[in-house]
């Protein structure tokens, strides 16, 4: 599966050659990495869970959960 982890940041409009008018939305792409990933054999269905951003100060809860998952 290919797909991006975006946030909408405004809509816009740009214009071609011939002079037509094209919306446009502006994505700002974010950096996501795998923190988890979820089997049929051990969890019973099949995910994958994401994290997205930074935090600044992780816990030892979140540290600990995110290198099981990679």
């Amino acid at each position: 599966m290919n797909s991006m982890v975006g946030r909408k940041r405004e809509q816009g409009q740009k214009f071609l050659e011939n002079g037509q008018r094209i919306p446009v939305t502006y994505v700002d792409v974010l950096d996501t990495v795998v923190t988890d990933v979820k089997t049929e054999e051990k969890n019973n269905y099949f995910a994958i869970q994401m994290g997205v951003g930074l935090k600044r100060k992780a816990n030892k809860t979140l540290l600990g959960h995110a290198k099981r998952g990679s």
